[in-house]
């Protein structure tokens, strides 16, 4: 902005570096920004020696500030352009490049092109139309384990590619559980991810109240009036009388240091843990019990309060519902499921991988990559898994009731099919967990835009749910056909 700025109010400063660079040339020019814009235009003013290279199609950081309309008009900018269009692709098999094709060209601004290889056709593009989301992370599993063997591929020739990060945590569990190494790019690993730490620590001191690391975490979390000089004298009066902090927390009033509202604060804090603690015995309700204590807590308040980008904080509320769904998950899987069950795996689950962030590193380790859509440009993979291909997802909720933007997420989607090499199998859920409870689930407007003649369609077997006033209904039917054919006596 400054140095957009400078040139324009200083004309000879402008001329200074406009002879000074006599030949310019921009890479990925799709994702330029209108300050971006404004400043190339300033420097090549005078003399038009510009050469862009980008993909209108590829133009996936709306949310950054790019604008796909600067590619688009390029040649209206800068008369006497002339336009090479780069067609031949040499990464993707043909029915993958054909699949890519079919959906991009439903987007009504772009550049006419069509990517061809001379490779083949290659295997036909597998959808597979799961029962849940723990179904699908089974099946992208089962298939991790065929393919592997049956092709000798490494792990880190396959890819996970979803739309949002909040899409991970099944994967990861279900990796976790049948000992796939696997990278996160792009992203910390789910249970490491401060909102969902916030959540497990109320967890764990409802399991433990003497976790006095976790206990001091969520004692003003949400802030709730008992501030840090009030903590620190309660943590002062513990160690004098040599006792936990919780036994200090059910006896608070007898610390005079603090006043009446500190008292009240603290005493309603103890006595919402322990009405918790008793809820979270029933195993079966855990998950809506959950729910009930985040309700209670106004913690999408207090994220909505920390975040002053709008987008950040749902997707970290996202991430806070996906607690619930573990916990779901976790009650489908132990034979006597328990709240200190569930926290012991999410103990097994949280150990933070070796690597850090370093996104070169993680590449280079034999594990299979989980990324989103967005991390996944520039790169490719002999095996692609392109999950989540439902309304709400891909395209996502905010695209199709806020923004309207369908556009970009059909780029989105484009981007995602040409990650592949040999393989793409894209993947759904006919319902999805949200906190605990199954929601139907619509497929991706975007798989109608694929012939049928290149998807093989793996979902004709999967099995419809019913909801539970369905079944009785079907049950009544069924019984009263058959007291007709029999009579009552029978």
């Amino acid at each position: 902005m400054l140095a957009v700025r400078l040139l324009e109010e200083h004309d000879d400063l402008l001329e200074h570096y406009r002879h000074r660079f006599r030949y310019q040339m921009v890479d990925e020019y799709q994702d330029t920004n209108p300050v971006q814009y404004r400043l190339l235009k300033l420097l090549a003013g005078g003399h038009g020696n510009l050469c862009v290279v980008g993909d209108d199609d590829q133009s996936i950081y709306g949310f950054r500030g790019a604008d796909v309309n600067i590619i688009l008009n390029f040649e209206k900018d800068y008369a006497g352009t002339r336009l090479i269009k780069l067609e031949q692709n040499y990464r993707s098999t043909g029915n993958i490049l054909a699949a890519a094709n079919a959906v991009i060209k439903h987007n009504p601004k772009r550049k006419e092109k069509a990517l061809w290889t001379a490779d083949g056709a290659g295997s036909a593009i597998d959808y597979r139309l799961c029962e849940d989301d723990e179904d699908e992370a089974r099946q992208v599993m089962e298939r991790i384990h065929a393919v592997r063997y049956d092709k000798q591929l490494a792990y880190r020739d396959f890819a996970v590619l979803y739309r949002t990060n909040s899409q991970s945590r099944a994967f990861e569990e279900q990796f976790r559980y049948e000992n796939i190494p696997y990278v996160l790019i792009g992203g910390q690993q789910f249970f490491e991810r401060k909102e969902v730490k916030d959540v497990i620590a109320y967890l764990k001191v409802l399991v433990n109240p003497f976790d006095e690391v976790n206990l001091l975490r969520i004692l003003n979390y949400p802030r709730r009036g008992i501030g840090t000089t009030s903590a620190d004298r309660l943590i002062r009066y513990s160690a004098e009388q040599n006792q936990p902090l919780w036994q200090v927390l059910q006896q608070s009033e007898v610390i005079e240091e603090l006043n009446q509202k500190t008292h009240d604060a603290i005493s309603g804090f103890v006595q919402m843990l322990e009405r918790y603690r008793l809820r979270f015995r029933n195993p079966l309700q855990m998950p809506e019990t959950l729910r009930e204590l985040l309700k209670e807590l106004k913690l999408d308040d207090e994220i909505y309060r920390q975040e002053g980008d709008l987008g950040r904080a749902r997707r970290r509320l996202e991430n806070m519902e996906e607690v619930g769904n573990a916990l779901a998950n976790y009650l489908e899987r132990e034979e006597r499921p328990s709240l200190s069950g569930f926290i012991d795996k999410v103990s097994l689950l949280d150990e933070e991988k070796p690597g850090g962030n370093d996104k070169e590193k993680k590449l280079a380790e034999d594990a299979v990559i989980l990324m989103s859509l967005h991390a996944s440009k520039g790169l490719e993979f002999p095996e692609v898994f392109l999950v989540g291909m439902e309304e709400g997802f891909l395209p996502h909720k905010k695209s199709i009731h806020e923004t309207f933007d369908i556009d970009e997420e059909r780029r989105l989607c484009y981007v995602g099919i040409t990650r592949a090499q040999q393989h793409l199998s894209l993947l759904g859920a006919s319902r999805r967990r949200k906190f605990g409870k199954l929601e139907q689930r619509d497929p991706s407007r975007f798989l109608m835009e694929i012939p049928e003649n290149i998807l093989n369609r793996v979902d004709r077997d999967v099995i419809s749910f019913a909801t539970e006033e369905e079944q009785d209904v079907k049950a009544s039917s069924f019984f009263a056909g058959i007291s007709q054919l029999f009579g009552d006596d029978d």
